[in-house]
């Protein structure tokens, strides 16, 4: 659900190497839309490997240098 003081990042299937860039790019300009929270929903992911992982840790980290 997505409200103008929250957005949610639902990705689907798989985050691993073949589309961690381009996911962490979809991720990070969600960061950058200026809603204030951002949730993400992992549920609808099968498979996350280390490259997918970082994806994460590096959104989170933005996060923090944003507050």
């Amino acid at each position: 659900m997505s409200t103008e003081s929250q957005r949610v990042f639902s990705p689907k299937g798989r985050i691993d190497g073949t589309n961690a860039a381009a996911t962490e790019k979809e991720l990070l300009a969600f960061l950058d839309s200026g809603t204030p929270r951002i949730v993400i929903d992992l549920s609808a992911v099968d498979y996350l490997s280390s490259a997918g992982l970082r994806v994460l840790l590096v959104a989170a980290k933005a996060s923090r240098a944003k507050a």
